[in-house]
């Protein structure tokens, strides 16, 4: 090829490549973390707020903090407009990781929320979904709290970098999106309240936001959100508390290092029932006992792991009989393990498995493994 259109080649893409074709001063937009979804005073209309960020330079140093602007319309994309026009800046929308919805609006259903975030080009379809337990959504955007000053990306951290300790149904748009396409599918949100604490006030996943479709009808209690991850094969980590019967004054804490659920649909002429068998690896956290059990001996660990496991078959069974009782309806998804393992058998009960699910029989099988105990192979005493 002649050099000269070589040269003309390079210079060409030198000029068409270089740059972004989409820069814009970061002083034009408004950065948003987070938002959240609110029912105005006179229950028409929505009242949506967004978290941004404003950075100022003072003394050298980078000042970051957050601001909250809010507006009300007709529907989602109507109020995020009014927002533009309040704050003469356009919101920026890629780095936003929160969706806060009241309990008011999520009672009515939350579906034209996810509409306009799968609809827009900007927002993301990763961003978490919580549910408020305050009075207000917005209140968890604006309360002062002291981990951080912007409080979406304080729930984002709590629910990816904290995984491992903080025990929460952990859900994003394209997922939640995605259950809704299912059928008999029904979905657990995280709730979120605002608590105290010695340094001050505090965001707090609390407890599970259960939804019938895009409805929310309830909540399971914190105590309850341990055992129903165990059922959803979604335990990453946490603690398990051992109480002996005997000797319920005493303290064990086992540390959760992984665990894998498997489910197996059984039928019979009479019922159906599932087996569940859950395989979990724990190390002693803390052993605080008055007994005279050397649960770090070979016998006493015997005797621990079978507490352990029946502690934990027992907290499945009960809040799966809760769910039964009080909500009616499968959140665990088991019926979406039957129809993919027996597609034709779902097509015959698919239409009545809210019925099924409320007389559905759970035999559940737990196995604990202990990795080890710390650095003593004994409870520490004190020697008088």
């Amino acid at each position: 090829m002649n050099r000269y259109i070589i040269f003309l080649i390079v210079i060409f893409l030198c000029l068409s490549l270089s740059g972004c074709w989409n820069y814009h001063e970061l002083d034009d937009f408004y950065i948003v973390a987070g938002m959240s979804v609110d029912k105005a005073k006179d229950g028409e209309l929505f009242n949506v707020a967004v978290e941004v960020i404003n950075s100022e330079e003072t003394n050298l140093k980078p000042n970051i903090e957050s601001q909250v602007i809010e507006a009300k319309g007709v529907s989602i994309f109507d109020a995020v407009r009014d927002i533009i026009k309040i704050s003469a800046k356009k919101l920026y929308w890629s780095h936003a990781t929160t969706i806060i919805i009241s309990d008011d609006v999520a009672r009515e259903g939350i579906l034209p929320i996810l509409d306009w975030v799968s609809r827009d080009q900007e927002p993301r379809l990763n961003m978490d979904v919580f549910i408020s337990r305050e009075k207000t959504a917005k209140e968890l955007l604006s309360t002062i709290t002291f981990p951080t000053v912007i409080h979406s990306f304080e729930l984002e951290h709590m629910v990816t970098e904290s995984k491992d300790y903080i025990i929460t149904p952990i859900i994003k748009v394209y997922e939640l999106t995605n259950e809704f396409g299912v059928p008999k599918i029904h979905s657990v949100l995280p709730a979120v309240q605002v608590v105290p604490t010695s340094k001050g006030m505090s965001n707090r996943i609390s407890s599970g936001a259960v939804f019938k479709g895009d409805k929310l009808i309830g909540y399971l209690e914190e105590d309850n959100i341990l055992p129903y991850l165990f059922m959803k094969n979604k335990v990453n980590g946490g603690l398990l508390r051992v109480i002996n019967k005997d000797f319920p004054q005493d303290k064990i804490i086992l540390e959760i290092f992984e665990s894998k659920t498997k489910i197996k649909p059984a039928f019979s002429d009479k019922d159906m029932s599932l087996d569940l068998e859950i395989s979990t690896s724990v190390n002693i956290g803390e052993l605080n006992t008055k007994t005279n059990i050397d649960y770090l001996s070979k016998d006493g660990r015997k005797i621990l792991r079978k507490e352990a496991e029946e502690n934990l078959e027992a907290d499945i069974q009960k809040v799966f009989k809760t769910v039964q009782e009080e909500f009616e309806i499968d959140i665990f998804g088991f019926g979406n393990e039957i129809r993919k393992k027996h597609p034709q058998i779902w097509k015959t009960i698919e239409k009545d498995w809210d019925t099924i699910f409320q007389e559905l029989k759970l035999n559940i099988k737990c196995n604990i493994d202990f990795r080890n105990s710390g650095h003593f192979s004994k409870p520490i005493e004190v020697l008088r």
